[in-house]
């Protein structure tokens, strides 16, 4: 499976990450709406990353910028396959998840 490299960490196209020095598994919580967190150390200070906005930065190479939203097209937040996401601006995303409701 394929990676990108993040400050030190092996980032791969399904949202697994490695610490690319010991090749651990990083360790992740939940949300309660089932999103997926992970701690990274960044210049020296643990940084809690949204793993699905950092899968989207890395994989689909953008810069996102607090306004962009990240849509789980298959509408499940722990599938974090970069082929699964896509950036939206939020009116967009709002329309999407309503449709999705019904």
């Amino acid at each position: 499976m394929e990676f990108k490299i993040f400050n030190g960490y092996k980032v791969f196209e399904d949202g697994s990450i490695l610490s690319a020095k010991s090749n651990a598994p990083m360790r992740f919580t939940t949300t309660d709406k089932g999103y997926k967190l992970v701690g990274l150390i960044v210049n020296g200070k643990q940084k809690i990353y949204r793993v699905h906005r950092l899968v989207a930065h890395l994989w689909l190479g953008l810069v996102l910028d607090s306004t962009d939203q990240v849509d789980h097209k298959d509408n499940v937040p722990s599938n974090n396959w970069w082929t699964n996401l896509q950036i939206v601006d939020a009116s967009t995303h709002n329309h999407i998840t309503n449709q999705r409701a019904w």
